[in-house]
Parts: C-alpha cells; structure tokens; sequence
C-alpha cells in the first residue's frame, strides 16, 4: 500500500496546517458519503422567523471525531520524519466534510431553528 504524501496548507493565522495528499492516495477509491449538503437557502429557510442569531466555529472541527482503528491505517501519512496514522478525522479526505456534517446533524437534531453548514 502506498502512502500519501504531505502537503502543507497555509492559514489566516500565518501558521501551517500538515495534511495527507490523498488526492493520489484514498480518494481515488473511498465512495463518497451519500449526504446532501445544505445550501444557504435551505438555511434561511429553515431560520426564517428567528430573531436572535449566533454562529459558533469549532476549534479543530474534523479533530472532534475519532477514525475507526482500522481505517487508519489507509490515513497514513509519508513525511520526512516517517509515517503518521491520523487517529482523527482529517482534512482533504473526500468523504471528510459530509462525516462531519451527519454528525454535527446528529448532535444538533431537535433543537428548534438550529442549523448547521
């Protein structure tokens, strides 16, 4: 099995993020999730009525969710310092931001005119 190479995203904050570039690696096998995303109009839809508004952003969202043992091994990543295994949830997996959409979905059902994107 190969594994994936690094790449280095930058952010806002001018620090590094490291993520596994599974472009040649898991995404050209994983199926994609079968969840739709909403669009902002689903979500003034859904909000239409509200008065008070809050938006809340998760400090290293993806990280929140634990990867299942067995799938880490094909989250493995190739640096100069050796292999890595992601244990959480990474960034640039195809199926990354749909699992954390249901699960967000999940979390937050029920509460009246709350949403999620």
């Amino acid at each position: 099995m190969g594994y994936s190479p690094i790449v280095v995203v930058p952010k806002a904050d001018r620090s590094v993020r490291i993520c596994g570039d599974y472009r040649v690696s898991i995404n050209l096998s994983v199926e994609d999730e079968k969840i739709t995303l909403p669009t902002t109009q689903d979500l003034y839809v859904q909000m239409a009525g509200s008065q008070v508004f809050t938006k809340l952003d998760m400090s290293h969202a993806y990280a929140q969710l634990k990867v299942d043992e067995a799938s880490t091994m094909f989250l493995t990543i190739n640096t100069h310092k050796g292999l890595y295994a992601y244990l959480k949830l990474p960034y640039r997996v195809k199926s990354s931001q749909k699992i954390f959409q249901s699960k967000m979905d999940q979390i937050l059902q029920g509460i009246p005119k709350c949403v999620c994107k």
